[in-house]
Protein backbone atom coordinates (compact mmCIF):
# COMPACT_ATOMS: atom_id res chain seq x y z
CA UNK A 1 0.00 0.00 0.00
CA UNK A 2 1.35 3.39 -0.96
CA UNK A 3 1.65 6.16 1.64
CA UNK A 4 0.65 8.70 -0.99
CA UNK A 5 0.08 8.86 -4.73
CA UNK A 6 3.64 10.06 -5.45
CA UNK A 7 5.75 7.36 -3.82
CA UNK A 8 6.04 3.95 -2.30
CA UNK A 9 5.89 2.92 1.34
CA UNK A 10 9.70 2.79 1.31
CA UNK A 11 9.88 6.42 0.11
CA UNK A 12 7.45 7.42 2.84
CA UNK A 13 9.43 5.56 5.52
CA UNK A 14 12.65 7.21 4.33
CA UNK A 15 10.99 10.63 4.62
CA UNK A 16 9.73 9.82 8.12
CA UNK A 17 13.23 8.70 9.15
CA UNK A 18 14.68 11.93 7.78
CA UNK A 19 12.15 14.04 9.73
CA UNK A 20 12.84 12.10 12.93
CA UNK A 21 16.61 12.52 12.50
CA UNK A 22 16.11 16.23 11.90
CA UNK A 23 14.02 16.44 15.09
CA UNK A 24 16.79 14.70 17.04
CA UNK A 25 19.36 17.21 15.70
CA UNK A 26 17.02 20.08 16.65
CA UNK A 27 16.63 18.70 20.16
CA UNK A 28 20.41 18.39 20.57
CA UNK A 29 20.76 22.03 19.51
CA UNK A 30 18.02 23.10 21.94
CA UNK A 31 19.81 21.33 24.79
CA UNK A 32 23.21 22.73 23.81
CA UNK A 33 21.84 26.29 23.59
CA UNK A 34 19.04 26.68 26.16
CA UNK A 35 16.74 29.66 25.88
CA UNK A 36 17.19 30.74 29.48
CA UNK A 37 19.69 32.72 31.42
CA UNK A 38 20.03 35.12 34.25
CA UNK A 39 19.93 38.82 33.48
CA UNK A 40 22.88 39.18 35.84
CA UNK A 41 25.16 36.59 34.27
CA UNK A 42 28.34 37.78 32.58
CA UNK A 43 27.90 38.87 28.99
CA UNK A 44 30.59 37.41 26.75
CA UNK A 45 30.20 39.91 23.92
CA UNK A 46 28.13 42.76 22.62
CA UNK A 47 27.14 43.39 19.04
CA UNK A 48 25.71 46.75 18.07
CA UNK A 49 23.25 47.34 15.25
CA UNK A 50 22.28 50.73 13.94
CA UNK A 51 18.65 51.76 13.68
CA UNK A 52 17.07 55.14 13.00
CA UNK A 53 14.33 57.16 14.65
CA UNK A 54 12.78 60.59 14.63
CA UNK A 55 13.24 62.86 17.62
CA UNK A 56 11.81 66.21 18.66
CA UNK A 57 13.63 68.72 20.86
CA UNK A 58 11.47 69.73 23.80
CA UNK A 59 12.19 71.87 26.85
CA UNK A 60 13.15 68.75 28.82
CA UNK A 61 15.43 67.47 26.02
CA UNK A 62 15.20 65.17 23.01
CA UNK A 63 12.26 62.75 22.82
CA UNK A 64 11.84 59.81 20.45
CA UNK A 65 8.69 60.04 18.35
CA UNK A 66 8.56 56.36 17.36
CA UNK A 67 10.57 53.15 17.93
CA UNK A 68 13.83 52.64 16.05
CA UNK A 69 13.40 51.64 12.41
CA UNK A 70 15.68 49.21 10.59
CA UNK A 71 16.55 51.51 7.68
CA UNK A 72 17.09 55.22 7.26
CA UNK A 73 14.38 55.28 4.59
CA UNK A 74 11.84 53.73 7.01
CA UNK A 75 12.69 56.39 9.60
CA UNK A 76 12.13 59.14 7.02
CA UNK A 77 8.74 57.64 6.11
CA UNK A 78 7.79 57.37 9.78
CA UNK A 79 8.83 60.98 10.51
CA UNK A 80 6.82 62.15 7.49
CA UNK A 81 3.80 60.34 8.95
CA UNK A 82 4.35 62.08 12.30
CA UNK A 83 4.50 65.46 10.58
CA UNK A 84 1.29 64.71 8.69
CA UNK A 85 -0.45 63.64 11.91
CA UNK A 86 0.65 66.86 13.59
CA UNK A 87 -0.47 68.93 10.62
CA UNK A 88 -4.06 68.22 11.65
CA UNK A 89 -3.47 70.52 14.66
CA UNK A 90 -1.49 73.10 12.69
CA UNK A 91 -4.50 75.09 11.48
CA UNK A 92 -3.53 77.63 8.80
CA UNK A 93 0.08 76.37 8.88
CA UNK A 94 -0.91 72.85 7.79
CA UNK A 95 0.49 73.40 4.28
CA UNK A 96 3.99 74.01 5.73
CA UNK A 97 3.75 70.77 7.71
CA UNK A 98 2.74 68.89 4.57
CA UNK A 99 5.64 70.48 2.62
CA UNK A 100 8.04 69.37 5.34
CA UNK A 101 6.55 65.85 5.32
CA UNK A 102 7.04 65.62 1.55
CA UNK A 103 10.68 66.74 1.84
CA UNK A 104 11.40 64.29 4.67
CA UNK A 105 9.66 61.46 2.80
CA UNK A 106 11.75 62.19 -0.32
CA UNK A 107 14.92 61.92 1.83
CA UNK A 108 15.70 65.59 1.08
CA UNK A 109 15.62 66.64 4.73
CA UNK A 110 16.78 64.88 7.87
CA UNK A 111 15.92 67.84 10.07
CA UNK A 112 13.04 70.31 9.96
CA UNK A 113 11.94 73.22 12.13
CA UNK A 114 8.22 73.93 12.26
CA UNK A 115 6.35 76.24 14.62
CA UNK A 116 9.39 76.50 16.88
CA UNK A 117 9.92 72.73 17.09
CA UNK A 118 13.04 70.95 15.88
CA UNK A 119 12.54 67.46 14.42
CA UNK A 120 15.52 65.30 13.46
CA UNK A 121 16.31 61.82 12.17
CA UNK A 122 18.89 60.23 14.47
CA UNK A 123 20.96 57.05 14.63
CA UNK A 124 19.94 54.61 17.36
CA UNK A 125 22.39 51.95 18.54
CA UNK A 126 20.71 48.68 19.44
CA UNK A 127 22.74 46.07 21.29
CA UNK A 128 22.65 42.29 21.04
CA UNK A 129 23.88 40.67 24.27
CA UNK A 130 25.65 37.34 23.85
CA UNK A 131 26.36 35.11 26.85
CA UNK A 132 27.77 31.60 27.12
CA UNK A 133 24.35 30.10 26.35
CA UNK A 134 23.84 32.33 23.28
CA UNK A 135 21.81 35.50 22.68
CA UNK A 136 20.03 36.77 25.75
CA UNK A 137 16.27 36.08 25.54
CA UNK A 138 13.63 38.73 26.23
CA UNK A 139 13.21 39.51 29.93
CA UNK A 140 10.13 40.67 31.85
CA UNK A 141 12.04 43.84 32.76
CA UNK A 142 12.61 44.82 29.09
CA UNK A 143 11.28 48.24 28.24
CA UNK A 144 9.27 48.63 25.06
CA UNK A 145 8.51 51.89 23.33
CA UNK A 146 5.20 53.12 24.82
CA UNK A 147 2.44 53.06 22.22
CA UNK A 148 1.01 56.23 23.77
CA UNK A 149 4.13 58.08 22.59
CA UNK A 150 4.34 56.54 19.12
CA UNK A 151 3.38 59.57 17.08
CA UNK A 152 2.93 57.52 13.91
CA UNK A 153 -0.38 56.56 15.52
CA UNK A 154 -2.92 59.42 15.12
CA UNK A 155 -4.24 59.07 18.70
CA UNK A 156 -0.73 59.74 20.06
CA UNK A 157 -0.23 62.67 17.70
CA UNK A 158 -3.42 64.30 18.91
CA UNK A 159 -2.29 64.40 22.54
CA UNK A 160 -1.10 67.71 23.87
CA UNK A 161 2.56 68.24 23.09
CA UNK A 162 4.61 71.12 24.44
Amino acid sequence: MDANDDGSVEDFEAQVSEVLASGERDELLRRAHPYTGSSTEWVDSLTAYTGYSGLVLEESGWRMLFPAQVTLEEAHLALALVLRNRSAKAGPGAARWEQAAVAVEALEQGQVVLDGQLFRIARIEQTLLLAAHGPQPPLPSDRVFPAAFDERIPSAASRDTP
